[in-house]
């Protein structure tokens, strides 16, 4: 082999092993999302609601976001992209109105900006949340900054409900969940649980 070829290939070599070092450097310190659900206190919890001197009790649902990456999530918001209501056949139909994706609050939540992306930092975690009722009511609601009016009868309405979650950031893989909430118990005891399928 002559030297100019040696050099020349010593040259493509050494390109190709820096654009290979840099993809490598980018895929380690890239930012990670994970979504977690469990039917337990941490994600389905019981408030006290205080009213002047009238004391009553709630629920709220929801999931937590961590980002287990090196890098901050740009942008992190999450979505209610799926709302379902299972029928007599056992299988779940999309809800006319539920088609577009809702943007869900950021817990706590204490004003409308809770719903707008932020940028999650390493190791952070916090909770989106999904619905919440008041103890013994017939009506859920959703845990999204507005709600569209063809929707709101189906919060009033008993069964068996599914929502899927999009939590998404700037450059960064989204995650979807899916969750199952049965709302026919008369005493509206939560049965909320992580839906069998789920991927991302």
């Amino acid at each position: 082999m002559s030297e100019i070829a040696t050099l020349v290939i010593g040259f493509f070599l050494g390109i190709v092993s820096k654009l290979v070092g840099d993809h490598l450097g980018r895929v380690a310190y890239e930012p990670k999302l994970e979504v977690d659900f469990r039917s337990n206190q941490s994600f389905v919890s019981r408030e006290t609601l205080i009213d002047g001197n009238q004391k009553s009790y709630g629920w709220d649902v929801k999931i937590r976001v961590t980002n287990s990456g090196k890098r901050a999530a740009k942008n992190c918001r999450g979505f209610l992209v799926g709302f379902e209501q299972r029928d007599d056949s056992g299988k779940f139909q999309p809800i006319e109105g539920g088609e577009d994706s809702l943007q869900l609050q950021w817990l706590p939540s204490i004003d409308v900006e809770q719903c707008e992306g932020f940028d999650m930092l390493p190791g952070v975690r916090r909770c989106l949340k999904v619905l919440s009722f008041d103890e013994g009511s017939r009506v859920f609601n959703l845990g999204t900054h507005w709600i569209p009016h063809k929707l709101v009868p189906y919060l009033k309405h008993p069964g068996v409900y599914r929502f899927t979650i999009l939590v998404s950031a700037e450059e960064v893989e989204a995650k979807e969940v899916r969750l199952l909430f049965d709302w026919t118990d008369e005493s509206r005891t939560p049965k909320i649980v992580l839906d069998a399928w789920q991927y991302g």
